[in-house]
């Protein structure tokens, strides 16, 4: 997961207490932020109940919600990770 997705993240409200993003120290440029990324399933789990479908195309992955696909994660993307981010913060859009 890159920093800026972390970020992301974070600002949609993922209550995992474990997940962490630590800024860059702006002392020393070339360090970067530090993320403790959640699982694959902790992100799935956090996505709700009811349907969830994760989709691999010939494009990348999606993953959705709903059975008719009703909000997605966007365009596709190279990681089913990523994919599950993008849906969750869709979800959780403020």
């Amino acid at each position: 997961m890159t920093y800026k997705k972390a970020l992301e993240l974070k600002k949609a409200g993922f209550p995992k207490e474990s997940f962490r993003v630590i800024e860059p120290n702006k002392k020393y440029p070339n360090q970067r932020g530090t993320i403790n990324a959640p699982t694959l399933e902790e992100l799935i789990d956090e996505c709700g109940d009811g349907y969830f479908i994760l989709e691999r195309s010939q494009l990348g992955w999606q993953a959705f919600k709903g059975l008719t696909k009703d909000i997605n994660s966007g365009k596709p993307v190279k990681d089913k990770k990523t994919a599950v981010v993008n849906l969750y913060i869709a979800l959780n859009k403020k």
